[in-house]
C-alpha cells in the first residue's frame, strides 16, 4: 500500500506567563534542543493522540508575529509553500 503524503498544518498554543522581572531578561535565548524534542513528543501525545509529528519553533513569539513565524517555519521545513492551508 502506498504511503500517504504528509501535509503541514499550522497551529498555535496561546498562553500567558506572569513575572515581576523584565520579560526580555527571563526568556531563555538558548533552549536545550533535547528538552525541546521532549516537549514536541509530549505535545504529540497530549494534543494529537500520537498521530502527528509536532515541530515547534523554540522561541517565544509576540502575538503580532505569529503568522510570519509560522510561514517561515513551514518554508524552512518543507522548502516551499505550506500544504493544508
Amino acid at each position: 500500500m502506498a504511503e500517504k503524503e504528509k501535509q503541514l498544518y499550522t497551529f498555535a498554543i496561546a498562553g500567558f506567563f506572569v513575572t515581576d522581572e523584565d520579560p526580555q531578561k527571563i526568556i531563555n535565548d538558548n533552549p536545550d534542543l533535547e528538552e525541546i524534542h521532549k516537549l514536541e513528543e509530549l505535545m504529540e501525545k497530549v494534543f494529537f493522540n500520537g498521530k502527528a509529528q509536532v515541530i515547534i519553533a523554540p522561541i517565544p513569539v509576540p502575538p503580532e508575529q505569529v503568522d510570519d513565524i509560522l510561514e517561515v517555519l513551514g518554508k524552512t521545513l518543507f522548502g516551499g509553500e505550506e500544504k493544508g492551508q
